[in-house]
């Protein structure tokens, strides 16, 4: 789906696209502090899934460190960053790596209401009960598991439930995941800022309480 003012790229030339972008951007910034990171590509899914993902990361790695020697770059496995694509992912031996998960179970409670599904899940699902917190952490356990195996510390990079929630079950869902993330010492990023899952509302200029104060506090 593309947005105003885009257009389609050639599948065939896409991954040296990839490279090369990052290859400039590198450049670009490689004086910036170390607090700046790289994220190569965010959900790598479809043909990329699997080995394809693994070839790609590689070379813009490869494309990054050229300029970048040291700076902390983050990779997340295929299938949207899904955990449950980790055991495909090859890194190359890189001190400087973090591996980025995705986290939004249970699906059709953060994604009640979302439009743009195959099949959109249905309002009024509430949470959080014993099998959704049950859902929740089997995924955080499993990146904690991989990155004892592997040696790579991993981070929680998006999780969050659309509006379209109840707003006390928004509150406890935020709340448990980030606790939980904490719990196993994994880093979090919330998703997102001010659009539809949003901490902060471009329409009243006011943060969203109690998600601000559940993230923050």
């Amino acid at each position: 789906r593309l947005l105003p003012n885009e257009f389609g790229v050639d599948p065939a030339v896409m991954e040296t696209r990839v490279v090369n972008m990052w290859r400039q951007i590198a450049l670009r910034y490689k004086d910036r502090s170390p607090k700046l990171l790289f994220e190569l590509l965010n959900e790598p899914h479809g043909r990329l899934d699997g080995e394809p993902w693994n070839v790609l990361a590689a070379r813009s790695l490869a494309a990054v460190r050229a300029s970048n020697p040291a700076r902390t770059v983050l990779i997340g496995p295929s299938y949207w960053n899904n955990v449950r694509d980790l055991p495909k992912l090859r890194l190359p031996p890189d001190r400087n790596l973090i591996v980025s998960i995705h986290n939004y179970d249970p699906f059709e409670f953060t994604h009640q209401g979302v439009t743009y599904l195959p099949k959109p899940f249905p309002t009024g699902t509430t949470c959080c009960n014993a099998k959704q917190q049950q859902t929740m952490t089997y995924s955080l356990d499993a990146a904690v598991k991989w990155s004892q195996a592997n040696g790579y510390p991993v981070h929680l990079g998006e999780f969050g439930a659309n509006q379209s929630a109840d707003m006390a079950s928004r509150e406890t869902y935020t709340r448990f995941m980030r606790d939980e993330a904490e719990r196993r010492s994994i880093g979090w990023t919330y998703w997102d800022f001010a659009a539809s899952y949003g901490v902060y509302s471009p329409k009243t200029g006011k943060w969203v309480e109690p998600i601000r104060r559940t993230l923050l506090d």
